[in-house]
């Protein structure tokens, strides 16, 4: 279930000092909130723990050194308020990706594609390290390596994973998904020795 904005948390951050606090995003992993406009949020963490944001933490500042365009988030405190993780980092500037998306359209929006391409060609430009390769993606707790010590069976990992969580919503809609999982998995097996 997606996070929502709650006035709980505005009320506790105005009793903090941050007069102006609003809430402003939810995503997959929680809410954020605006504590002074332009400068400074917080997040309302609901899916990481606290030893996973350290992770996270550790691996924003050590990518921070390769950013060109890329605007990197930066945890400046962490904090547990009544049992939940709370962050506060420094505002990034932009647009969010899901303002330019549209469910029902029969095309990918070109701006979009463009954004998570950049992000993606930033990401292949940083050498492997271990902070990397402990940090979970999606909604997952465990690292996405764990267990692997190639690309394709860190993904094979992920795809696995997936499916079985998701597999029988898939097979609903998707009446030739064996196929196509055989497809991906042949495709991963090429990619390993592939140069970037």
């Amino acid at each position: 279930m997606r996070p929502e904005i709650n006035d709980k948390w505005i009320t506790y951050f105005q009793e903090q000092g941050y007069s102006q606090a609003r809430g402003i995003a939810t995503g997959m992993e929680g809410a954020v909130y605006s504590l002074i406009p332009g400068e400074l949020v917080a997040k309302v963490w609901s899916r990481r723990g606290g030893s996973e944001l350290k992770k996270l933490r550790r691996f924003y500042h050590k990518i921070s050194d390769y950013h060109g365009a890329i605007q990197i988030p930066e945890i400046l405190e962490i904090d547990i308020v009544d049992g939940t993780l709370i962050s506060k980092e420094r505002f990034l500037q932009g647009t969010p990706l899901s303002d330019f998306l549209d469910e029902d359209a029969k095309h990918a929006d070109k701006q979009s594609v463009q954004a998570t391409i950049a992000v993606l060609n930033f990401l292949r430009s940083i050498s492997e390290s271990e902070d990397l390769c402990l940090l979970p993606v999606l909604d997952e707790t465990e690292p996405l390596w764990l267990n692997a010590t190639r690309w394709s069976d860190a993904i094979e990992g992920l795809l696995s994973r997936r499916i079985s969580r998701f597999g029988k919503q898939l097979q609903n809609d998707i009446s030739n998904l064996d196929s196509i999982l055989e497809a991906v998995r042949s495709f991963l097996k090429t990619r390993d020795e592939e140069k970037m």
